[in-house]
């Protein structure tokens, strides 16, 4: 059974539609629900077990309904048209039937909650996986749980690391480097001008060697409050970064 949307789309299914047949002359109209089940229901985990075999196959899993089974009366397509729109359920048109075909009434719309379930399900696999927290890295865990002073000293170990690679030029290390030393500086507050270091420590020869050395002893000073030092040190800076 092909079903048309007068409301919705079948490439996306909401999981719930108003269903309505339509009389050869129009003037009726007989709808029902359609739902598409989110959860399959298994009848026979619900039931005696004596009683469970005796159910035929059909009803050992239920993966939608249509409700009322026979499509009642309603008032109009207008009056279901507002009721989808409000509801935000979508519309289907199930044809033409005649009001006295109770059988048909009954079969179409078993077949069409069938198909509008199969509609529900392919759209549900086409759904994207939803996105993973990354887990934290272990230096991430590491650096959370240092005291600020033991960050510092951190920083100094990483700042060697990455003169060290510098000088032998060595993108491989130089790159990790400055990627942990980042991640090191999310905890360590702007007041220690971390991302200067970072860059002075990238910067080859005597010049970033001697500017890297001047961030980090600024850096110790201002974490022992030994402030009478820092304006000097900061001249220093202000000359080396001006040359």
């Amino acid at each position: 059974m092909d079903l048309t949307f007068d409301i919705g789309d079948p490439q996306a299914p909401r999981g719930h539609a108003l269903l309505y047949f339509r009389s050869p002359d129009g003037r009726k109209i007989m709808a029902t629900y359609l739902i598409a089940l989110p959860i399959v229901i298994e009848p026979t985990k619900y039931v005696p077990p004596i009683f469970a075999g005796r159910l035929p196959a059909a009803v050992e899993k239920v993966t939608a309904t249509a409700l009322p089974p026979l499509p009642e009366e309603v008032e109009s397509y207008e009056h279901l048209r507002r009721l989808a729109e409000a509801r935000h359920d979508d519309l289907i048109d199930g044809g033409e039937v005649a009001p006295e075909q109770l059988d048909r009434l009954l079969y179409g719309a078993q077949e069409a909650a069938h198909e509008y379930a199969q509609l529900y399900q392919r759209y549900i696999e086409r759904l994207p996986e939803p996105a993973r927290e990354p887990e934290p890295d272990e230096d991430q865990v590491r650096y959370l749980l240092m005291s600020e002073r033991e960050r510092l000293e951190e920083l100094s170990r990483l700042t060697g690391t990455l003169r060290y690679a510098v000088e032998g030029r060595d993108s491989r290390l130089m790159a990790e480097t400055v990627r942990r030393m980042q991640m090191l500086a999310r905890y360590l507050p702007e007041k220690y001008r971390v991302n200067e270091l970072i860059a002075a420590a990238q910067e080859p020869g005597e010049r970033g060697t001697r500017l890297s050395a001047l961030f980090l002893d600024r850096s110790f000073k201002l974490c022992n409050e030994r402030y009478e030092e820092l304006p000097a040190l900061e001249q220093q800076i202000r000359e080396l970064q001006g040359t």
